[in-house]
């Protein structure tokens, strides 16, 4: 999103925006010819800030670096455990490595150099707060090998911020600048346009901010970066705003930062944040800002313009990260490996006996004919056409999006040795082996990508070559294969669909939330019995083939396969065409290149039309021939379409989702007459602590000696508290949207407080008011008439029996007669929608006996423990000695202790839950709701928008309407 909003804006108003999708690691290569010429200082580029920030060391070896401040320096040495993580999550600006970002269309590169103290060697270093555990010559290199296999692409580093180098440090890194890209550099008397670069085949630029570049002419001068030096993004770009009107731009070169920069003050007041969290939140303001901008030499202009975590766009929204991955629609290349068959390899020996015989007597004609019609990706480019191709090897597939590749493997009859290949006819030239070495490489880079991996046909493989390839793929992928076991906490019935098929005794395929939080990236599917042993290994997917020539008759077979209905776990929908050797014969100039290019436009927009989920005739996989190919023409630049296509398809799921703001209307009619209290009611766990206010002081019941210690080591203890206190991180009003209905809201009065405001709290008090909350609850209830919430008041501090009178008329008058009164015998939903109720007040005080609205406290089952297993124990013991009778809480909310928040310095609340949230969401969706006594009633938790916790546990409620098939 970042790299495109930046290119976007070099669109002109002839090409109305169509630069839009143009490829990003290739996208000066695919720029109209129109900018070949325009000086480079002219276009709009995008850099990154801060380039080399994704390897800071964080096993504490390194120290802070010679440019902060004394006093951090100091209580670094003292307190590291302390003062590291906040150094880490606010000086790390990238998460990508380089090549990610160049792939992602970085042109940029802001490389701030040091020497780290006390080292004897010449090793040079990036730093930011501390230094990198990577070197500047590993990182070049890096950037020499990306660019050797991107030719037409220029980029410019910017080395700068020099830190502990002396003269012979300056010679030696200039000495490697110069030996790691040789000839590719733009010696600074050059005109530089992409075409005159690209002629002299220069492809790096270096700016080097120190003297010594008037000694060499391939040194640039130093590059003026323009740095607003604010947080806010408003306050940015008025600052840039006001620049441009009143400073002409740069005669060359020049970068405007849009990169956001924090103070002390910010930082102590927004102690669980970082930086990342503050650059996510404000990029959409930033780039719509950016598409605003104009590159050119005419004042107001920008040229380069850099910011943080550049690469940070392309995630699902985190709605589908919690789905079942064979309800997502996913992009996959059929016959994956053909890119690479071997012309001189013999035809296997499972093709026609008549085409082997043809192949020996005339190989002259079986081979190309072999190759132009069993290669499925790879082709040529056409000149005059509107579809292109790009030959494209599995990682650049992986690149384009492809996460299903289908791997057929054979081992040659002729070779003595072990060494499997892939095969279409022919074999490859690539090995197994490497290409899947290939794949592990690229998701080491890319640490939240999953991609699916089908191995079939098997062509001469004994069961030594199935033992080793098994054992080889168990080796090289580890701790990241999906074993086949793992079930997701999510049951598709939470879709709400009336085609949705209900899945609840099967075994659901994994989400990419539970695989990220277990670290697995890998399903391997293994369509040979020999598989069958390994838990790691998934059975065959099924496939869905046409076997048509014809682009319309293969659409007509995949609708009729929707008809009788989608399996229930992962399938791949072909959009392949196959020839006949009848048609091979009658068609002799044609080959699957040309065949599928006619109809590349006919399959997408088929594509389009199709919808991914659980429902009987939606799609899961979608595979096609030559993924590479991308639209366009002459004047527009072509752009990838097949992935881009499928995955967009996923947006249709975020419309499909269950309405959960109103879901109490939305439940079974034979639900309404069941007692609230033997429904599965989701509930917030201090509800409030989104809004904690860190400059409050301790709530009143904290220890006198944690209280001595607040005071002398405040700077410390707020961050740690606020990290350990916050459970929600989603306001009253978005967590009634998600689900909600009940809410644990622990009041209090501040300490010397003149007024009679009274607040929440949870070991500091919040920032809000109590009634001005509760008031946004009662305007929310009248927006839905049919929705019913229990608010738990208990916890009370600071309250004298006046103020308790005081603020219970408060409550009589925000919700008036949507108050419930205890003595209501006839709780269900119905008789609640009857009379008009919509407000189950609790109160956790004596002063509730005089109010008839007011409801007594509702037991909370707390398990104190900090691991999920010891929660679950004690949970299951409660069940054990049975539900009480009215409403109760059996709380899913992990506790820590102070030595466990001293020992772990780095974590918070929030990692704690969402390190244990899939354990705790698989023990969740086995409960029932009902009468019995080892039933459920509310369920509450932390940081409940983050977990698919609210669609799980309505979901339950469904098993009140079907039959008993367990014992529980």
């Amino acid at each position: 999103m970042y790299e495109r909003a930046v290119i976007i804006i070099m669109s002109s108003a002839e090409s109305n925006g169509l630069l839009r999708d143009l490829p990003r690691d290739t996208w000066m290569s695919h720029l109209p010819r129109a900018l070949w010429d325009l000086p480079l200082c002219n276009l709009a580029i995008p850099g990154s800030h801060n380039t080399v920030t994704y390897c800071l060391d964080k096993n504490d070896r390194s120290p802070v670096d010679l440019t902060q401040p004394d006093v951090l320096q100091k209580l670094d040495k003292y307190m590291k455990p302390l003062i590291r993580p906040f150094v880490y999550k606010w000086a790390i600006t990238q998460e990508s490595t380089v090549k990610e970002q160049l792939d992602c269309g970085v042109r940029y590169c802001d490389l701030r150099i040091a020497h780290r103290p006390n080292d004897n060697t010449s090793d040079l270093y990036f730093y930011h707060g501390v230094y990198t555990t990577v070197t500047v010559e590993a990182v070049l290199k890096e950037i020499r090998e990306w660019l050797d296999s991107h030719p037409r692409e220029v980029v410019i580093l910017s080395f700068s911020h020099f830190q502990g180098l002396g003269p012979e440090l300056h010679n030696h890194l200039v000495e490697t600048i110069k030996n790691v890209f040789a000839t590719k550099l733009c010696p600074k008397t050059e005109t530089v346009t992409l075409r005159n670069l690209w002629h002299l085949g220069y492809q790096v630029i270096v700016s080097y901010e120190h003297n010594i570049k008037n000694c060499h002419n391939e040194l640039w001068s130093h590059i003026p970066y323009w740095w607003a030096n604010k947080c806010k993004a408003e306050a940015l770009i008025e600052e840039f705003e006001r620049r441009r009107r009143q400073s002409s731009r740069p005669g060359g070169f020049f970068v405007t930062g849009i990169n956001l920069t924090e103070d002390l003050k910010y930082i102590c007041s927004h102690p669980t944040e970082s930086l990342k969290d503050l650059v996510m939140s404000t990029y959409p303001v930033l780039l719509e800002w950016v598409e605003g901008l104009y590159p050119g030499s005419n004042p107001g202009s920008v040229n380069i313009i850099a910011g943080d975590f550049v690469t940070e766009s392309q995630l699902l929204p985190e709605e589908l990260c919690a789905l079942p991955l064979s309800t997502l629609a996913i992009p996959g290349s059929h016959d994956t490996m053909t890119y690479c068959l071997d012309l001189q390899s013999p035809v296997l020996p499972s093709q026609p006996l008549i085409l082997r015989l043809l192949d020996r007597a005339v190989p002259c004609i079986t081979r190309p004919c072999l190759y132009k019609w069993g290669s499925t990706q790879v082709a040529c480019l056409p000149l005059r056409s509107a579809v292109r191709f790009r030959v494209q090897n599995i990682s650049e597939q992986l690149d384009a999006g492809i996460r299903y590749f289908d791997l057929r493997v054979a081992h040659k009859d002729s070779d003595s040795g072990c060494t499997l290949y892939f095969a279409h006819g022919i074999y490859t030239l690539t090995t197994v082996m490497d290409a899947l070495e290939e794949v592990s490489c690229w998701l080491k880079c890319h640490v939240k990508e999953v991609v699916i991996l089908a191995c079939s046909m098997f062509d001469g493989l004994k069961s030594d070559e199935h033992e080793q390839l098994i054992r080889f793929i168990a080796n090289l992928f580890g701790k990241k294969m999906c074993p086949k076991e793992v079930t997701n906490g999510l049951l598709t019935a939470v879709l709400g669909q009336k085609d949705a098929v209900d899945r609840a005794s099967s075994p659901v395929t994994p989400s990419l939330k539970s695989m990220w939080e277990k670290g697995y990236q890998v399903i391997v599917s293994y369509d040979d019995a020999a598989g069958s042993v390994s838990e790691n290994l998934w059975p065959k997917i099924p496939y869905w083939w046409a076997n048509e020539v014809d682009p319309l008759k293969v659409i007509r077979f995949l609708e009729e396969q929707k008809q009788i209905g989608r399996p229930e776990g992962f399938f791949v929908a072909g959009l392949n065409l196959t020839e006949d050797t009848k048609y091979i014969l009658t068609h002799p100039g044609q080959s699957l290149n040309h065949l599928t290019l006619q109809s590349y436009a006919t399959f997408l927009r088929w594509v389009e039309k199709q919808s991914p989920g659980p429902g009987k005739s939606c799609l899961n996989i979608i595979c096609g021939d030559f993924v590479g190919a991308a639209c366009g023409n002459e004047t527009v630049p072509a752009t990838n379409s097949f992935a881009s296509a499928v995955i967009a398809l996923n947006g249709k799921l975020l419309e499909r989702l269950p309405p959960l703001a109103d879901w109490m209307s939305r439940l079974p009619e034979e639900l309404w007459d069941v007692a609230l209290n033997h429904l599965a009611i989701p509930g917030s766990h201090d509800a409030m602590s989104y809004c904690l206010d860190v400059s409050s002081p301790l709530v009143r019941s904290e220890s006198n000696a944690f209280r001595l210690l607040d005071t002398f080591f405040y700077f410390l203890t707020r961050p740690v508290i606020y990290r350990w206190a916050t459970t929600q991180e989603n306001d009253l009003v978005h967590q009634l949207d998600a689900g909600i209905r009940y809410f644990d809201l622990r009041i209090a009065r501040r300490p010397h407080d003149p007024s009679d405001n009274i607040y929440f709290k949870h070991v500091i008090y919040t920032s809000f008011t109590v009634l001005e909350t509760l008031k946004e609850v009662a305007t929310w209830l009248k927006a839905h008439p049919k929705e019913v919430v229990i608010l738990a008041c208990r916890h009370f501090e600071g309250l004298s029996d006046e103020l308790h009178e005081t603020f219970i008329h408060s409550l009589k008058m925000v919700f008036g007669s949507k108050l419930c009164p205890r003595n209501e015998r006839l709780l269900t939903l119905r008789s609640l929608w009857a009379s008009g109720y919509q407000v189950l007040l609790s109160y956790d005080d004596q002063a509730a006996e005089k109010h008839p609205e007011l409801w007594p406290p509702i037991p909370y089952l707390w398990a104190n423990q900090r691991s999920a297993e010891h929660l679950l124990q004690y949970l299951e013991r409660q069940k054990r000695m049975g539900r009480p009778e009215g409403f109760f809480v059996s709380g899913l909310n992990l506790t820590a202790d102070r030595l466990f928040i001293t020992l772990h310095p780095g974590q918070s609340l929030r990692t704690l839950t969402m390190q244990n949230a899939q354990q705790l969401m698989d023990w969740l969706q086995d409960q029932r709701p009902g009468p019995d006594s080892t039933s459920l009633n509310i369920v509450g938790g932390d940081f409940v928008g983050l977990v698919h916790f609210c669609p799980l546990v309505i979901a339950l409620n469904k098993k009140l309407v079907q039959p008993r098939t367990e014992k529980h």
